[in-house]
Parts: structure tokens; sequence; C-alpha cells
């Protein structure tokens, strides 16, 4: 499947919307449908996101969320929820985003397994609050987050999704303490983040190949964020080049932008006219 081609695109909401038409019949087997759907719309979310096809991710989201409303499960319409209010949100639209996240975390909160739905919802909502500069509510839902895997160690096993949700707040509760000022905190929850996410990519990279080093382009950029504001030049333009070289290695052209442009206010500031065009 090329998911840059229009049609193959077409064509998965076309797939998508033969299986909903199936769960909407009162059909003895519209459970086991249901699965199958879900199966299908996480092979396919990813790609269609991390591309940019962010419309047609909604178009797919929708069904599903429609169809898991039917079967009324809570896990399924936990994270459809906050896939379409994450998509909100890049929209601008924050009052349907927060919204959306109020609602998957009460489905998340009525699953027997939802700790690992609950803490990303926090984050989510974390996330939101920041945008808007309610720094003060995003600190709190972060540490509410963090909280809540912590006191549930004995219950949950550490997976990959628990270890991965961990890396990302320690990232965003990083990335909050530079914009608070706190660079202490911020260094120690970058570091952390970063180190957990090779970690991440050392164990799981031969079963999902490359995934993990999506996700080491934010701390590393934070980190030279960091060493740029407490005049650390050197250090700040070490990470700002490992990130455009990761972003490089994983063709991720949004993320590798914001690192030239940081590099460029680095020559500025040290007088490299030139460098800085």
């Amino acid at each position: 499947m090329d998911y840059h081609h229009p049609d193959d695109r077409k064509n998965i909401l076309k797939d998508l919307e033969r299986l909903t038409n199936h769960i909407t019949e009162e059909n003895n087997d519209r459970n086991e449908t249901f699965n199958f759907l879900m199966i299908a719309w996480n092979k396919v979310s990813d790609p269609l996101w991390y591309l940019g096809y962010w419309d047609d991710y909604y178009k797919c989201a929708s069904l599903v969320l429609g169809c898991a409303k039917q079967i009324n499960q809570n896990e399924a319409l936990g994270q459809v929820l906050n896939e379409i209010g994450w998509n909100e949100m890049e929209n601008g639209e924050l009052k349907k985003a927060k919204q959306r996240f109020t609602q998957a975390l009460k489905k998340y909160r009525a699953t027997p397994d939802g700790i690992v739905g609950q803490c990303r919802t926090l984050r989510y909502l974390g996330t939101l609050y920041h945008r808007q500069r309610r720094f003060g509510s995003a600190l709190k839902c972060y540490q509410k987050a963090l909280r809540l895997m912590d006191e549930n160690k004995k219950l949950v096993v550490e997976t990959r999704q628990i270890a991965s949700e961990r890396a990302e707040i320690h990232n965003v509760l990083g990335n909050l303490c530079l914009k608070l000022y706190d660079f202490n905190n911020c260094k120690s929850k970058l570091l952390y983040s970063l180190e957990q996410y090779e970690l991440l990519h050392q164990n799981f990279n031969q079963e999902i190949g490359d995934f993990y080093l999506y996700f080491q382009g934010a701390p590393l950029l934070n980190l030279g964020r960091l060493h740029f504001e407490i005049c650390e030049f050197k250090l700040a333009r070490e990470y700002y080049n490992k990130c455009i070289y990761l972003c490089r290695q994983i063709h991720r052209p949004d993320m590798e932008a914001g690192a030239l442009i940081r590099l460029a206010e680095l020559a500025k500031l040290e007088g490299n006219q030139s460098e800085a065009i």
C-alpha cells in the first residue's frame, strides 16, 4: 500500500466502511468484526498520522468511533476519543479536544486494565493546558499521570507501552520545566526521557523498526533549547545537530526544520551571520 497515493487512502476508508456496515447490522459476529476493525485501524492510523494525512485520519477515526459507541467497548472508545481529540487539538479546536479527552478519561477509568490509557489521556490534557498557557493545570496532569503509574506498579507489569508513556511524560514535563525556568528539573526529565527512548529502541528495533527513533527528536531538541537558555552554546549546538541528524535518518522534516531554526538562532547570537542565513 502506498499511503502517498490518494486512491490507496480512499481504499482504506472504503475497507473500514465495509467493516462498519457489517457491525451496524445486528449480526451475531459483530463483536468479532469490531475486533478486526480495531486491528485494521491500528495498522493504518500511525502511517496516516505521521505522514501528515490528517483529514483521512480524521474520517477513518470517526467511522471507528461510531462503531465503538455501538459496541460500547470502553477501551476502544477511550483510544479513538483520544486520537480524534489530538487531531482536533492540532487543528486549534481546543474546546472540542478537551471534551474528547475528558470523555476518554471516563472510559479508561471504567476499564479494568485502563492505567496506560488514563496516563496517556492525562498527558494529552496536560499538553492541551500547556498550549493554553495554563502551566499549573498542565503540571498537575503530568504529575498525576506519573503518580498513577507509580501507585499501580505492583498491579501492572512494566510493559513496552507503560515504559514509552513514562518516557514521553518525562519529555513533556521537561519541556514545561523549561518554560518555567526550572532548569535543573528540566535537564533531569529530558535526559531520562531520551535514555528511555534509546533503551526502547535497542530492545524493540527488531520487532518494530525505527519507531522509537521518531520520539527521540523531541527530547534532543528540548535539551538543545535548555543549554541555549543557560548559555552553554557548545552543548546546545551538539544537541541540535544530533536532532537534525536523527530527523534526516528517519525522514522527519518537521522536527528537522525546528532544529535548523534553533541552530540559526544560535549562529546569529554568536555573530556567525553566514551560518544563520
